[in-house]
């Protein structure tokens, strides 16, 4: 008991460190970061509660459900075709790509697909470990595979976009901006944090008895997502996803101990792949979505970019990209990657 909360103050620690430096989804990062520095030093492996864990992949649904809005349904009926085709040729080459990993690489076929598939990090970490996957792989790839979306592509699509036309690179003006998301008043806060609450729990507990692939987090995130979409009584303060941040980043952190860390070598050959394919996965997307669509090429590319929702609108929206298109596709993309691969791994195990 005393480690735990040993671990979660240093993850806060971290968590806070990051995001005053305004290091990307700085919470989550700075908590992993430091409660891995806790778990080197300490030199130990700490099993983490699973009742914890599972209430973090509930609370971690609850954030993820709350970026699917009504005003997202009626963008929706137009951006149908774009998101299935990107979800399908992003799941195509995440299946390609962790064969080619599993075949050149120690990691086992479970671990390279958790590993190369274009999620986020503290979401798949989580699920990961319920079928077998080596979760220090997985976490230590994600996280590669992150910051190299995040460092490299806003560079690289400036550049790229510099040389195309202005007016393919720029949406209308219209679309510049973030759906309007609901702001409760103050005495109708307290209310909607707890139909939130419940939402997600139901789904949790619906979802596990109907025994789906990681149930705990698809359930929560799929009953918020629609109670926020049909009725836009979802509430959660940005505070409280901080708080869910920092104590998925301190879980993940706990997974990585002094002996994962020297094995880091062997993590050399996957990282390149991770590269190779976040590379093909992107380029590969946007010319689908850029011949099929109507979609202009910017907006296309912005959206194949396998990097975090938040990252990705903020970067777009200082282009004047067309962010709810591209918000939405993200969205979608991540939903896909946690509902479909845990589904898909059960099926192919049976």
């Amino acid at each position: 008991m005393t480690y735990l909360l040993l671990l979660h103050a240093a993850g806060a620690a971290g968590g806070i460190f990051a995001r005053k430096f305004r290091v990307p989804a700085g919470y989550l990062l700075g908590s992993m970061f430091f409660a891995m520095l806790l778990s080197i030093f300490a030199d130990r492996q700490y099993a983490y509660p699973q009742d914890l864990r599972a209430v973090i992949q509930v609370f971690s649904g609850i954030v993820i459900g709350l970026n699917f809005t009504r005003s997202d349904l009626i963008l929706l009926r137009h951006m149908l075709k774009p998101a299935l085709l990107l979800v399908l040729v992003l799941l195509g080459f995440n299946v390609i790509f962790a064969a080619i990993i599993s075949h050149f690489t120690p990691l086992t076929p479970i671990t390279a697909l958790f590993a190369a598939a274009p999620g986020g990090i503290s979401d798949l970490a989580l699920i990961a470990v319920d079928f077998g996957a080596d979760t220090q792989q997985v976490a230590i790839l994600q996280v590669f595979r992150f910051a190299f979306v995040v460092s490299f592509f806003p560079f690289a699509v400036r550049r790229i976009l510099a040389r195309t036309p202005l007016e393919q690179t720029l949406a209308s003006a219209p679309h510049n901006a973030v759906p309007a998301k609901v702001r409760p008043l103050g005495w109708n806060k307290a209310y909607m944090v707890m139909l939130t609450l419940l939402a997600a729990g139901a789904g949790a507990l619906l979802f596990r008895w109907l025994e789906i692939p990681a149930g705990t987090l698809v359930g929560s995130l799929t009953a918020v997502a629609i109670l926020n979409a049909a009725a836009q009584k979802v509430y959660f303060p940005i505070q409280a996803r901080a708080v869910v941040q920092v104590f998925a980043g301190s879980y993940i952190g706990s997974l990585i101990s002094l002996q994962s860390l020297l094995s880091l070598q062997a993590l050399i050959l996957p990282m390149a792949f991770v590269i190779a394919q976040v590379m093909a996965m992107t380029f590969g997307a946007a010319w689908v979505l850029r011949r099929f669509t109507t979609m202009d090429y910017a907006t296309s590319l912005f959206s194949s970019v396998p990097g975090g929702i938040t990252e990705m609108g903020i970067i777009a929206g200082e282009m004047g990209l067309n962010v709810p298109q591209i918000v939405m596709l993200h969205t979608c993309r991540i939903i896909a990657v946690i509902g479909m691969i845990p589904l898909l791994l059960h099926l192919l195990t049976r």
